[in-house]
């Protein structure tokens, strides 16, 4: 049994937008664990402490504009996951051009550009996976519970009437 408080749909789209900026948060440090091949140097670690935020504001309220947060995790499909990737691109640019405008500004000194081309793929993967996981996990469950024998198959019977019925059985 669920607890009441998961069926208020504002419970429900906070604890999704924490987990967002969460996968967000995460896919931004790995971009620069990446970039630097497992060790970021020590000038790059308040860059990317000061980035982090910014990542996951910009991103987040691109999240909120394209209501990526009502989705339907249980029928994630194509069109879902497309809405997603156009998020997880309007996100990137919207951080990008912070970024990049605090760096001209000596807010963040260098922030190395290579960065912003390794956390999008890796955001999307993030986001869209976790909300394709809920999808995967019902399939997968379905498929374990039904155990179907080597020698039965489905069949489709149109038309046989009261002999139809009695052929199924």
């Amino acid at each position: 049994m669920r607890p009441r408080a998961l069926d208020r749909p504002w419970v429900r789209r906070t604890g999704v937008l924490l987990l967002d900026a969460a996968l967000v948060s995460a896919s931004l440090a790995l971009a620069f664990w990446l970039r630097f091949d497992g060790a970021i140097p020590s000038a790059f670690v308040p860059v990317l402490l000061a980035s982090v935020p910014l990542a996951a504001v910009a991103k987040i309220a691109i999240f909120l504009a394209l209501r990526v947060d009502r989705l339907s995790w249980k029928h994630v499909g194509v069109d879902e996951l497309v809405l997603i990737f156009v998020a997880c691109v309007a996100g990137s640019v919207v951080f990008a051009l912070a970024a990049l405008a605090l760096r001209e500004l000596g807010a963040f000194g260098a922030f190395p550009r290579s960065v912003l081309g390794i956390d999008f793929p890796i955001a999307f993967l993030a986001v869209g996976g976790v909300r394709l996981s809920r999808r995967l996990a019902d399939r997968i469950a379905k498929r374990s519970g039904r155990r179907e024998s080597p020698s039965e198959r489905r069949a489709v019977i149109v038309g046989a009437g009261n002999a139809g019925a009695q052929l199924v059985r």
